[in-house]
């Protein structure tokens, strides 16, 4: 009687070590999720900032293989000439 009522002490702090592991473990993981979440957050906007149509225009013309649309919608901006009002400047 005694051993059994050892044992299920035992499970019973076993049980609880093992739950209080699984929150520790999930509260780690959550916030290492949000620390990389804010971190490619910065960067992305770093990046955004850092981007102007003439420098968007540029990176689209260093990949070009020279070669125009087959076809294009109507109203549709030709590439790299501009829409209506014109090119983009430089």
């Amino acid at each position: 009687m005694q051993q059994t009522k050892i044992n299920e002490q035992q499970k019973v702090v076993r049980a609880s070590a093992e739950a209080e592991a699984a929150v520790a473990d999930a509260k780690g993981r959550s916030a290492s999720k949000l620390m990389m979440a804010e971190a490619e957050a910065k960067a992305n906007a770093l990046v955004s900032s850092s981007l102007t149509p003439a420098l968007l225009e540029e990176k689209a013309l260093e990949q070009w293989d020279g070669s125009m649309p087959t076809y294009l919608s109507s109203g549709a901006p030709l590439p790299f000439i501009g829409n209506a009002t014109g090119p983009v400047s430089r």
